[in-house]
């Protein structure tokens, strides 16, 4: 793997990770930061798997910010009506 995608999957992963393990109480509590936080982490790991012609990963972590941002939508539907 190249070492530039590598660094980029290593420091998403360190973004993402300890905020995606909490990310029921990020979604509960409305934290919009922290979500932003995790969602940019997810992208920065992401564009390391597309960098290292890891597409698969790539695509797998563009569908976990569409799924994570739909749930946080959902769950906080009621503001936005």
């Amino acid at each position: 793997m190249n070492p530039l995608a590598l660094l980029l999957v290593m420091l998403g992963y360190t973004l993402a990770i300890p905020i995606g393990s909490k990310l029921p109480e990020v979604i509960r509590t409305k934290n919009k930061l922290a979500l932003t936080g995790h969602q940019v982490g997810v992208i920065i790991a992401g564009g390391g798997w597309l960098l290292g012609a890891r597409t698969a990963l790539a695509w797998v972590h563009l569908i976990w910010l569409l799924v994570a941002s739909i749930w946080y939508g959902w769950v906080n539907r009621a503001e936005l009506a």
